[in-house]
């Protein structure tokens, strides 16, 4: 996703340069939505390899297959995913980043 492709106004400054909190938000959400798909699709790239066996099945990707099979969300994934509690704070990652492992 990219601000630049939202509705014409959405993001425009106030006349003292500043933008309403409900512009600020959604940028921020923007970002952190942008971060997890980023992870997700590298850490998915690695597991397929691993499935392949193009690189070592080790116990993270393990762990990754198992919770994919289960319908659940790779924990260090839901540290990126936007948080539907209010006044929540960022996550610190639960696991390395994909292309770490």
């Amino acid at each position: 996703m990219r601000l630049s492709d939202a509705l014409p106004g959405l993001f425009d400054r106030t006349t003292a340069g500043q933008l309403n909190s409900l512009s600020v938000v959604l940028s921020q959400e923007i970002d952190r939505f942008n971060k997890l798909t980023a992870e997700m699709r590298v850490s998915l790239v690695e597991l397929q390899k691993a499935i392949k066996g193009l690189v070592v099945m080790n116990s993270d990707f393990e762990l990754m297959f198992q919770s994919l099979l289960i319908n659940q969300a790779r924990s260090c994934w839901l540290a990126w995913a936007p948080s539907t509690a209010a006044h929540s704070t960022f996550a610190p990652r639960a696991c390395p980043p994909a292309h770490a492992l």
